[in-house]
């Protein structure tokens, strides 16, 4: 049996991903990795990742054969995710409030700003309670298709 002293570095978050939004720490990613791999052209809405605070959102890419990502992309799907950082001692003061309808609610407009998407919808995925309960006040702050 081996120590985990002697276990090699894991590689993770197996899709290229680019740096589309940032709040503070708070950081829209946009998966692009399939794309150079011949996966269909992005069409519909853009799919925003809500992944839990105490996580991080690598869980959702892990690897090239376990990968969430890697088959909604080859799907045709337009994934982003959002990575809330590290959180430290600034953070002290934020509430569920602060994380809904500044960092949830910022990375929607930005979505539906973008121009590429050419679309004013966005769906949501969420992965944990909390963010199951933020996605519907998110929701009603915009038109019924969002």
């Amino acid at each position: 049996m081996r120590v985990l002293g002697e276990v090699a570095e894991v590689e993770y978050g197996a899709t290229a991903r680019e740096e589309v939004w940032r709040d503070g720490k708070t950081v829209l990613y946009r998966f692009v990795g399939a794309e150079s791999a011949g996966a269909r052209p992005a069409k519909g809405p853009p799919l925003l990742i809500v992944y839990a605070l105490v996580n991080r959102p690598y869980m959702v890419d892990l690897q090239h054969d376990r990968s969430l990502v890697k088959g909604l992309l080859a799907l045709g799907l337009d994934v982003y995710v959002i990575d809330w950082g590290y959180p430290d001692r600034s953070d002290r003061y934020l509430t569920l409030d602060d994380y809904i309808n500044r960092y949830i609610d910022g990375a929607v407009d930005h979505l539906r700003s973008r121009p590429a998407a050419g679309r004013s919808t966005c769906s949501a995925c969420a992965k944990v309670v909390r963010s199951r309960c933020a996605i519907p006040r998110c929701i009603r702050k915009r038109s019924a298709t969002w």
